[in-house]
Order: C-alpha cells, then sequence, then structure tokens
C-alpha cells in the first residue's frame, strides 16, 4: 500500500472551501481513497489545524469536527511524536 503524507496546508485546504486549493483538495483526497492510499499525518498537524481554524475564526465546534473527521477516517494514520 503507497502512503501519503498530509500536511496541515493539506488539510485546511481540504476543509475550508474558501482556500484556493480547496477542489484539488478533494479531488486527491477522493483519488487516494479510491486507490487504496493511506494518508499519514502526524499530532502535531492536528495542533496547527486548531491555531489555523482558530486565526481564521471557525466555529470550535466545527474545527473540532474537521479535527474529528480526520481521527476517525479508517483510511488516515495519525502518527503520534513525542519527545523522547
Amino acid at each position: 500500500m503507497n502512503e501519503v503524507f498530509v500536511d496541515t496546508s493539506g488539510w485546511a485546504s481540504f476543509f475550508m472551501k474558501k482556500d484556493p486549493y480547496h477542489a484539488k483538495a478533494l479531488r486527491l483526497m477522493a483519488q487516494w481513497q479510491q486507490q487504496n492510499r493511506r494518508v499519514v499525518t502526524i499530532n502535531y498537524v492536528l495542533t496547527e489545524l486548531i491555531a489555523l481554524f482558530t486565526r481564521d475564526r471557525v466555529p470550535r465546534s466545527t474545527a473540532l469536527d474537521y479535527i474529528e473527521t480526520i481521527r476517525s477516517a479508517d483510511w488516515v494514520e495519525i502518527v503520534h511524536i513525542d519527545e523522547s
């Protein structure tokens, strides 16, 4: 199985409809799912997303829904980085 790493800007483009790359991000995610590719991200990216959503005044409940969408997707792997 091929893996694709998605960083903060990729997730932001996926969720934020006003982002200039929103349509492309939707297409890529759908394509990767269809190809059975695993999307990999890290816990720090989720933290950055919350900060970005807060800066852009995304309602808290919506931001948390976006994070839960990532966390609950069976095709997404979240790698937890720690200090050790």
